[in-house]
């Protein structure tokens, strides 16, 4: 969450400041006990909520104060918040407090003001899992079923109650559903144990077909954990529970076509070994007014209170996401989609590869590879660039053997970024150039002729029986 120029984030048991001049996160509040589940901005102050019954804290900076509102049937307790028209609006889990679970909404949250009795969402002994707005409204996810805040009746009188608007998930209720989500062009996209959803406030749609696809070169198992929007793309993380280093990044991109997916980087190395939890996004946020960041972070238990790792730079005119100064990995590596020119069945010819590059010398490089046909995409190696020029061309037949090598129905480019200090080399575009190898067919024609007389100027035979006669 960010107040003015100051951006804030939760970690375990404390709230940080984002320090833009010394790259660090500033603890601002430690609590003893409790760990933090949720961040707002509100009126000009930062709320903070727990994940069990412990009061929630406001403040900024370096002053905080914990709530002692108890006038009502949630006393200061609270797990979610979340702000729609001015107004702040609570969630409590059922299995914090099964009596007072459900939805609160307060005009002043601090000391000395209220909140307003409980709204009832759904069952009560499942938990609220994620709140959102939308459309003007407030939406809640719960274990059970999404469910919006419907302000005004058919006759356009108070109706004041949250419905259900889908029992797709009351057959499979889980505590993953609806628990992450972002809004991006008009649309809530939403986390589900069934996979990726997306609402506008009056349709609910499925949107697994666009995540699943062969180009990540893994199964289908990937889920989706955490979302994060800019003002061009939406940004996905996936991942694969069950495996300790398996996490990718998705882009997804709202075009003339509809909705497009693509894989553009791998994160499995990110991931603590010896842990199955997910890395999670924190914020999309611009720091100087030009440059937007990402950051990703660790998620595991085991060191629930450490800061992000991982920072990814979003530059202006549409370049690609770049490496900002203070990332921690000096190599990294992007991997390109599977491709087959719309011919998957017929032999291309890899001719050469182009790169528009900046940044480079004997420290700072690019090294380009390819797999063929399912190969990993490190099976061969085209060439290392490191010269300042900004345009580098790397002919195929500089390969050993190129003309087996490079040859197949489907290939795969890797591009691997070194450098030795905090200056990341950068690739702003990469052409790869292909012919057409379809496979030589050899034909042979044969004419035969049957009876008298030979066509070859020559007598007919004699025939053995006459020979041995004679």
């Amino acid at each position: 969450a960010s107040e003015g120029d100051a951006l804030y984030g939760i970690f375990g048991r404390v709230i940080a400041q984002w320090d833009e001049t010394n790259k660090v996160w500033d603890a601002v509040y430690i609590h003893s006990g409790s760990e933090f589940n949720s961040i707002v901005q509100h009126d000009g102050d930062i709320f903070a909520a727990f994940d069990d019954n412990t009061a929630y804290v406001y403040g900024a900076t370096t002053s905080w104060l914990q709530s002692t509102i108890a006038d009502k049937d949630s006393d200061p307790m609270a797990n979610l918040f979340v702000v729609a028209r001015n107004q702040l609006w609570k969630a409590i889990h059922a299995s914090v407090d099964a009596t007072n679970e459900g939805m609160y909404v307060a005009t002043d949250p601090r000391n000395g003001g209220s909140w307003s009795s409980v709204y009832k969402v759904g069952t009560q002994d499942t938990s609220i899992t994620g709140i959102y707005t939308v459309n003007d409204t407030i939406a809640v996810g719960k274990e059970e079923g999404f469910h919006l805040y419907n302000r005004m009746a058919n006759d356009l009188s108070g109706a004041d109650l949250f419905k259900n608007i889908t029992n797709s998930f009351a057959t499979a209720p889980s505590a993953v559903n609806f628990s992450e989500g972002v809004e991006w062009r008009g649309w809530l996209y939403l986390r589900t144990r069934f996979g990726f959803w997306r609402f506008n406030g009056q349709v609910m749609e499925e949107l697994n077909s666009l995540l699943i696809s062969p180009r990540a070169n893994q199964s289908t198992a990937l889920e989706v954990v955490a979302m994060a929007a800019d003002s061009h793309q939406l940004w996905v993380l996936l991942d694969r529970r069950n495996a300790i280093s398996d996490a990718w990044l998705a882009v997804i991109r709202d075009t003339p076509l509809g909705l497009t997916a693509h894989y553009v980087s791998y994160l499995g190395a990110l991931k603590d070994t010896g842990t199955e939890s997910a890395l999670k996004f924190l914020l999309m946020y611009t720091v100087d007014g030009l440059n937007s960041y990402m950051w990703v972070s660790r998620g595991n238990t085991v060191s629930s209170n450490q800061p992000p790792l991982y920072r990814i730079r979003f530059p202006v005119a549409g370049q690609s996401p770049a490496y900002t100064q203070d990332v921690v990995a000096q190599v990294g590596y992007l991997e390109s989609q599977i491709w087959d020119g719309g011919l998957p069945d017929m032999d291309k010819a890899l001719t050469d590869v182009t790169l528009i590059c900046a940044d480079l010398d004997a420290e700072h490089t690019v090294k380009i590879e390819f797999g063929k046909d399912g190969d990993a995409a490190t099976t061969t190696t085209i060439g290392t660039t490191s010269t300042t020029s900004n345009v580098q061309t790397f002919a195929a037949t500089d390969i050993a053997n190129y003309t087996t090598v490079a040859v197949g129905k489907t290939f795969q480019i890797r591009l691997t970024l070194a450098s030795d200090d905090n200056i990341p080399p950068k690739v702003h575009a990469v052409a790869l150039h292909f012919t057409l190898r379809p496979r030589r067919v050899k034909l042979w024609e044969a004419t035969i002729d049957l009876g008298a007389p030979l066509r070859n100027g020559l007598p007919n035979p004699t025939s053995k029986t006459t020979l041995l006669a004679d």
